[in-house]
């Protein structure tokens, strides 16, 4: 569940890519669960912003449809709910993956 490499320069220095979030509903991979990340993310942040990845220090990384649906940029959530742009598509995102 965590990319190698696993760094990435979010914009305001590098951060850890912990794990990817998974879709599975089994109750041992409840802490990375997409759903559970988006239930607590969903009254503080925008429509369009989707939570697939969290990092070391507990913030999330997501997809934001918001601007290009058809193309969603990267975007760092932080623990103040604080929204940062990372990359301005997937592709952009696994390419800034660094050690």
């Amino acid at each position: 569940m965590t990319p190698n490499p696993h760094i990435i320069d979010v914009g305001r220095g590098d951060s850890s890519i912990c794990a990817f979030l998974t879709i599975s509903e089994d109750e041992s991979s409840r802490a990375y669960s997409i759903r559970d990340a988006h239930d607590l993310l969903k009254p503080h942040t925008p429509l369009g912003v989707y939570p697939f990845a969290l990092t070391g220090s507990g913030e999330y990384i997501c997809f934001d449809y918001r601007d290009t649906p058809s193309q969603p940029g990267i975007v760092l959530i932080t623990v103040e709910m604080d929204i940062y742009p990372v990359a301005n598509s997937f592709s952009e995102f696994l390419e800034k993956l660094h050690d």
